[in-house]
């Protein structure tokens, strides 16, 4: 049977459950984002950031390596950039080792294999070019110095300088991957924020349609079955007795329903008894 108290418990439920509801919905959404706030941000940002860094030493380095290539019967000259050289290697070794060292998991298994096969298209480089710099300081020590033509110093790094070239533009390439990867995070968080709203509309309307069937419900719960009591007492005051008195189905007024039955049962007979009199 059906009872008042039992309908608002089940409203209150309701409106519960929707509340249960609109934070599940929100928090799937912002676990969401949050992932690919990590994957534009901390991943593929940050990959692209130290990957630009090793495009500008990588190419920083063949800048001295032209450079030396010209000035090398320079000594001054040839040994400042010779100097610069060996300084920017160095900071690239690091780089690449900063890089294997994968911190905060920024770069794939696939990307960390790649490292290794710069590391060593580097080393070759670094041997090819120490390996023309020990022919000019031979050159330069002769009883009667001889420079080298800096055509033929070009020739000979030509080896070093394409292994070089994996290295440099695997990295512009990676690089350019990591932004357009970050592109497509940050376009797919907007895309996923621009879900959300949607989502809280729907919800928002769902749950002004859901309180209004509830205000209109709910009350008619109650005064649905108080006039149909009240009905029946005035109708029994006027004397029409012969209407039983119908039950609501609502717990609270079953006693009540009831009592004005027996009345309404009692008055029949008494008025019975009354007319066998007569």
């Amino acid at each position: 049977m059906n009872s008042i108290r039992g309908k608002i418990v089940a409203g209150f439920l309701v409106m519960m459950a929707f509340v249960v509801a609109q934070y599940f919905l929100v928090d799937h959404y912002m676990g969401r984002s949050r992932e690919q706030v990590d994957q534009a941000i901390n991943h593929n940002y940050a990959a692209s950031s130290m990957l630009s860094e090793l495009t500008i030493t990588g190419q920083a380095i063949r800048r001295y390596e032209k450079e030396y290539f010209i000035y090398h019967d320079d000594r001054e000259g040839g040994a400042k950039y010779a100097k610069e050289w060996d300084d920017t290697y160095r900071k690239i070794e690091k780089q690449l080792g900063l890089m294997k060292g994968n911190p905060g998991d920024i770069f794939s298994k696939s990307d960390v294999t790649q490292f290794d096969i710069w590391q060593s298209e580097l080393a070759v480089y670094g041997a090819e070019m120490r390996k023309i710099r020990a022919g000019v300081e031979q050159a330069l020590s002769q009883a009667v110095p001889a420079a080298i033509p800096t055509r033929e110093l070009n020739g000979q790094i030509r080896i070093g300088k394409d292994r070089f070239a994996v290295l440099l533009n695997g990295a512009i390439q990676m690089e350019r991957q990591k932004a357009k990867e970050a592109a497509a995070a940050a376009k797919a968080i907007s895309t996923n924020f621009a879900e959300l709203e949607n989502a809280l509309l729907w919800v928002v309307g769902a749950g002004v349609v859901l309180v209004t069937l509830l205000l209109m419900r709910l009350p008619r719960a109650i005064t649905n079955p108080i006039d149909s009591l009240v009905a029946a007492a005035e109708s029994m005051s006027k004397g029409r007795l012969e209407d039983s008195i119908l039950s609501a189905g609502i717990a609270e007024f079953v006693i009540l329903e009831k009592a004005l039955e027996r009345m309404r049962i009692t008055q029949l007979a008494m008025i019975e008894r009354m007319k066998r009199k007569a």
